[in-house]
């Protein structure tokens, strides 16, 4: 299965039929990622976000998966803020996302956990591809 992910946005993509999963007031999801990349895919962190959509008429719906990792640390000799509080604390982690549109094969691997804890879905991906479709950012 190939996977496009990006560091910053991407058009979801769109599949016919009835949003398949349940409402739940949380779509955090366990993922398990195992494949290649042609291109650097950090390590990411164990559990993420499913962001989802959906039309009515004709019945569509997209599940985008929003991971996070680490990217860095705060430098310690960060000056401190001229006014207000700290948003960045010295030697705390900096923290990145990556988005991956979810194909119409993935999404019945997607499983519910039966509630209650850290997340409500779990997903293994095994054997996949990873594309990186980053756009470079506009100065």
């Amino acid at each position: 299965m190939i996977l496009h992910f990006t560091f910053n946005d991407i058009e979801p993509i769109w599949i016919p039929g009835k949003f398949p999963l349940a409402k739940t007031e949380s779509r955090k999801v366990k993922v398990q990622l195992a494949g290649e990349s042609s291109s650097h895919f950090p390590p990411i962190l164990e559990v993420g976000d499913l962001l989802c959509g959906a039309r009515p008429s004709p019945p569509e719906y997209f599940i985008t998966l929003l991971l996070t990792y680490p990217h860095g640390t705060v430098p310690l000799n960060a000056p401190p803020p001229k006014e207000g509080i700290w948003s960045d604390v010295p030697g705390s982690t900096i923290y990145g996302q990556i988005r991956i549109p979810l194909p119409a094969e993935a999404i019945p691997l997607i499983r519910e956990t039966g509630g209650g804890g850290k997340y409500s879905y779990e997903l293994t991906l095994e054997d996949v591809e990873l594309k990186n479709k980053t756009k470079p950012r506009k100065a």
